[in-house]
């Protein structure tokens, strides 16, 4: 009776055992899960900030080459009013000579 007694016991003891051990498993797996999806967000969020200052230094980068077409488009006409200036002292001082 007493060694009846005690395999019950060490049954109910390995069937509490596994119950615990499929639990501790799906807690595991559920937490796993829970850290990815948080993983994925995380990712997500980064590769849109990153996409947004992509799109900002492409912007920026942009407008500082419109600048510079600008100002050398600037330069290139003073130059060319000064040639054009230069030119017509010239042609008079030549002119003047006999």
């Amino acid at each position: 009776m007493q060694q009846e007694g005690q395999e019950l016991e060490i049954l109910e003891r390995e069937k509490y055992m596994k119950e615990r051990q499929k639990k501790i498993i799906a807690c595991e797996a559920k937490l796993i899960q829970k850290q990815q999806n948080e993983m994925n967000a995380l990712k997500k969020k980064l590769e849109a900030n990153l996409n947004e200052r992509l799109k900002l230094r492409e912007t920026e980068h942009n407008k500082l080459l419109q600048r510079y077409q600008n100002v050398k488009k600037e330069i290139q006409n003073q130059q060319t009013i000064e040639l054009a200036k230069f030119e017509r002292t010239y042609a008079n001082v030549i002119q003047l000579k006999p």
